[in-house]
């Protein structure tokens, strides 16, 4: 009987085994890695006299801001916002300033690069 086990359990494993043909199969399709975005284009600095920085400053201040067009005792990540922590690039405040408050540079005449 036992011989005739063997015989069975031999001829189930080579049924199981793929054909040539179905080795031979090019492997499925894979998905293509994302395609990575483009970084954002750097923004041309914004540049101030001493007077449109002191108008500016008073702008800010005038409306309760802080230094970056916020409200006041903002608390920041690492002590400033100018540093982002995720990509490790610092940006410049009157950046920060054009972002929050842009009529802030607009009142005072600064000209802000599209």
């Amino acid at each position: 009987m036992r011989p005739a086990l063997l015989l069975v359990l031999l001829l189930g494993a080579a049924a199981c085994r793929p054909t040539s043909h179905e080795a031979s199969a090019p492997p499925p399709p894979q998905a293509a890695a994302p395609a990575r975005p483009s970084p954002a284009p750097e923004r041309a600095r914004i540049q101030l006299d001493a007077k449109q920085t002191d108008c500016v400053e008073q702008w800010l201040k005038g409306h309760g801001l802080d230094a970056y067009g916020n409200p006041r005792g903002t608390m920041y990540a690492g002590g400033t916002p100018t540093f982002d922590e995720t990509t490790g690039k610092s940006v410049d405040r009157w950046t920060l300033v054009a972002k929050n408050r842009p009529e802030a540079l607009q009142s005072c005449a600064v000209a802000v690069p599209p």
